[in-house]
């Protein structure tokens, strides 16, 4: 059985920007929806502080999009870093590689949000 555009039933449209359109199989398992609300709460961060100090497209942010391109120098980088770990309650430690895509950036807060979710409190 086929619906939108041929796809098969049970696919569905996930915007990631305007332009960028993301199909998906519904996820059956809550932690991997758990997981794509974190990485979209992240990509809206990005897209927010870009938006207010550079003026930057919130279209532009996608995954692939490099940090250079939307005029993230080292500088910019480490704010949005401090953002980070002001929001999520986060420490990056200064020796972390650093990132070169905005999915670089999305993997390097995943992993240490998840390891800050892990410790007991």
């Amino acid at each position: 059985m086929q619906n939108f555009q041929g796809r098969p039933v049970g696919y569905y449209v996930r915007t990631v920007s305007v332009s960028y359109l993301v199909w998906c199989r519904p996820a059956l398992e809550t932690g991997h929806i758990l997981i794509k609300k974190k990485t979209m709460e992240a990509i809206q961060l990005i897209r927010d502080f870009l938006q207010e100090r550079t003026q930057t497209d919130p279209g532009l942010v996608t995954p692939d999009a490099r940090l250079e391109t939307l005029g993230i120098d080292s500088f910019t980088l480490l704010e949005l870093i401090f953002e980070f770990e002001e929001q999520y309650g986060v420490s990056i430690p200064n020796d972390t590689q650093t990132p070169e895509t905005v999915q670089d950036l999305l993997n390097l807060i995943a992993r240490f949000r998840q390891q800050a979710e892990a410790k007991p409190s």
